[in-house]
């Protein structure tokens, strides 16, 4: 049933009625919505045929979805993924290097040194032949590097940026500002990147004051990890967002089909041994039957009765004895096989540590103050924009670009794949039934979609 539903979301042509009862536009026959699986998921969190369940808890705050259907988790993720992907625009790892590629612009960049890892990308636009035109890394280590691949076409690497950018932070270039950025590793300073220059300057940011509602919830994140991402909205607007998150023990099946078989095959050698104690059993009674009535012909009747009622007295007191025994080993069986049950599933289960989303902040940029370029406010409402962290820069979109997409919402992948509504302060995750929170750390997450409008 849970599979039934993914292809008519994927095939709108198909789906019309569908599409017309969710009170969906429907814009072209061959155009697919992505994001409409991820809102029907998140509206419908449960079907009857168990390919979905969800577990609630109101204290926290905290929606877990549990897909138990490969087909539609995998198009689940798909769609958290490259729903967005556009115009074509592509990211090519090859022997020699990165490679990108948007309509009929491929840019070739040259080999990073030897173990660089890419956490981060972000571009000064879309792809285009101007010499201008810059790519910037963060790689592992907290290092950050920029290529004009159509210029010098070689990479700069920024010197003091080890030790002053957050190494999980994400780069992002502000198309109104013309400039990188990255937040600082304690999240009170932005690092940028003026025009033309390769050092980092340092910009100082004012927090204004929290509402007193919010300071309880602030003092509730001292433990959480925190990872800053600055996010840039089609009109040039910029908000700074705090992920939070910790990590979980979940605990996962192992469990393996020859297990099974070894169980079945036990049990049918053991059905086998108790049919040939049986027959050996019966075998001696016949002989003794046999016996006892050749004595009873050559003895008196008074005998042959007295022996006869202390025969069945014995036979009787036989059939007790084995029947007390059978129940004996029966219960004692039956108690092995429990114990070795139990052993085998805790054999099984595995405990694991996934990192996972348990709260999200945002702060929109304020007006320059006397002493800071930059004051930060906080705010639970983004209107109609929905946000998206993940490997890559981090981008907004409003929600009306693309049926499906909820206002007020982020969407976030890597170590958990979920949705966090800033209205309700609800954070949702989606999980699998034996393996916990859904991960992925491949990279890109996202494709750069930070001019869709």
């Amino acid at each position: 049933m849970s599979h039934i539903i993914v292809n008519r979301l994927f095939k709108p042509s198909v789906s019309r009625n569908f599409l017309r009862h969710t009170n969906v536009r429907l814009f072209t026959s061959d155009q697919s919505y992505p994001f409409l699986l991820v809102d029907y998921i998140l509206k419908n969190p449960s079907s009857p045929d168990g390919g979905l369940k969800k577990d609630y808890s109101l204290c926290r705050k905290e929606n877990k979805i549990f897909i138990n259907d490969k087909k539609v988790m995998k198009n689940v993720c798909d769609a958290m993924t490259v729903g967005f992907s556009r115009d074509g625009l592509k990211l090519e790892e090859t022997y020699k290097g990165l490679a990108i590629h948007y309509k009929n612009v491929s840019a070739h960049l040259p080999p990073l040194p030897a173990g660089s890892i890419i956490q981060s990308l972000a571009m000064s636009s879309l792809p285009t032949r101007e010499k201008d035109w810059v790519v910037g890394v963060k790689l592992s280590g907290s290092r950050l590097s920029l290529c004009r691949p159509f210029g010098s076409c070689k990479w700069i690497d920024i010197k003091n940026a080890p030790g002053s950018i957050n190494p999980m932070s994400s780069l992002m270039f502000s198309k109104k500002e013309k400039r990188f950025y990255i937040p600082s590793l304690g999240g009170n300073y932005l690092c940028y990147l003026p025009k033309g220059l390769d050092k980092l300057r340092f910009m100082d940011l004012e927090f204004d004051d929290l509402p007193a509602s919010v300071y309880e919830e602030v003092a509730k994140l001292s433990s959480y990890s925190r990872t800053d991402h600055l996010v840039e909205s089609p009109t040039g607007q910029l908000f700074l967002v705090k992920w939070y998150g910790e990590d979980s023990e979940v605990c996962m099946d192992s469990d393996s089909d020859s297990e099974l078989d070894s169980d079945s095959d036990s049990e049918s050698d053991s059905d086998s041994d108790s049919d040939c104690e049986s027959d050996s059993d019966s075998d001696s009674d016949s002989e003794s039957d046999s016996d006892s009535e050749s004595d009873s012909d050559s003895e008196s009747d008074s005998d042959s009765d007295s022996e006869s009622d202390s025969d069945s007295d014995s036979e009787s007191d036989s059939d007790s004895d084995s029947e007390s025994d059978s129940d004996s080993e029966s219960d004692s069986d039956s108690e092995s096989d429990s114990d070795s049950e139990s052993d085998k599933d805790d054999e099984n289960e595995m405990s694991t540590l996934k990192h996972v989303t348990k709260k999200i902040m945002v702060f929109r940029a304020g007006e320059q103050s006397i002493y800071y370029e930059k004051t930060m406010i906080y705010t639970e409402d983004i209107g109609d924009l929905c946000m998206f962290l993940g490997h890559s820069q981090a981008f907004c979109v409003p929600a009306s670009s693309s049926p499906g997409l909820q206002p007020n919402c982020i969407y976030f992948v890597g170590r958990n794949f979920g949705v966090y509504d800033l209205t309700t302060k609800t954070c949702t995750t989606f999980h699998t039934k034996d393996h916990g929170p859904v991960t992925g750390i491949e990279f890109p997450y996202w494709q750069f979609l930070s001019s869709i409008t």
